[in-house]
């Protein structure tokens, strides 16, 4: 009261709430910047803006004022809204699977005994993995905000399906910069070298398939815009295109 009392100098946001004064503030006195004083915590509760020079007694104003309730002090900023938290919801991922035929080979016999042919099939671009980050359509975070993604929450969720390069991929994480880049994609080569014993007078159809799994994982962000705490929703989008494999089909059918 009267700036009279125990007293704290505070040049950062703090929560009062976890010191010794918190809900025993009688009065203020500001420096420098405006400052946004709050009843509750996170910037909750009744608001008041104070401004350099402010000085206020705030038992002068009875019990409808800020006397014995201010808890929450936070400076005003201009600026980019900035990322506070980063949550993969690890409960709530969906996945989906599509077969892809990459390539058919036709292995004919025309001779009078069963012979032992190969298959053979180099791949390129039709194998890989990506990740990709895709930010709400209403997203206060403007171009150029740049982030770094930790997977490690992901890894940690038990995903027993996942492939084992999109699972290195994923530990390592990946940046993003929105309105720029927001995939990350690795293509593997690999060649399948099989051999299947083909009847006499007879042909086979081999057919390489790739296994396409997609991981949509639900993101919560916490952003800070000002003095108010923004809540927004994003997903990451996992691809694994590494499951490959051979099936036969006898000519014909």
């Amino acid at each position: 009261m009267n700036a009279q009392g125990p007293r704290r100098v505070y040049t950062r946001e703090v929560y009062l709430g976890y010191s010794d004064i918190g809900q025993r503030v009688s009065s203020h006195r500001v420096e420098n910047s405006t400052w946004l004083l709050s009843s509750l915590k996170d910037n909750q509760g009744r608001k008041r803006l104070a401004g350099v020079g402010s000085v206020l007694d705030y038992s002068a104003f009875g019990a409808s004022s800020f006397n014995d309730a201010l808890l929450h002090l936070c400076p005003l900023t201009q600026g980019k809204p900035e990322l506070l938290d980063f949550h993969l919801l690890c409960d709530q991922i969906t996945s989906k699977s599509d077969l892809q035929t990459l390539n058919e080979i036709l292995l004919e016999n025309s001779s009078p005994s069963p012979q032992l042919m190969r298959a053979v099939h180099k791949m390129g671009e039709e194998v890989g993995v990506s990740e990709t980050l895709e930010f709400g359509d209403f997203s206060i975070l403007s171009q150029g905000f740049l982030l770094f993604v930790e997977m490690t929450q992901f890894t940690q969720g038990g995903f027993l399906e996942i492939g084992a390069e999109l699972r290195m991929e994923l530990e390592q994480g990946f940046w993003v910069e929105k309105g720029v880049t927001q995939t990350r994609s690795r293509s593997l080569g690999r060649s399948l070298d099989v051999e299947v014993k083909v009847p006499a007078n007879s042909s086979i159809f081999a057919f390489i398939r790739v296994l396409e799994k997609s991981f949509i994982i639900p993101v919560r962000l916490v952003l800070r815009s000002g003095f108010q705490i923004v809540t927004e929703m994003a997903r990451i989008i996992c691809v694994d295109r590494t499951n490959v494999h051979v099936t036969y089909t006898p000519s014909g059918q």
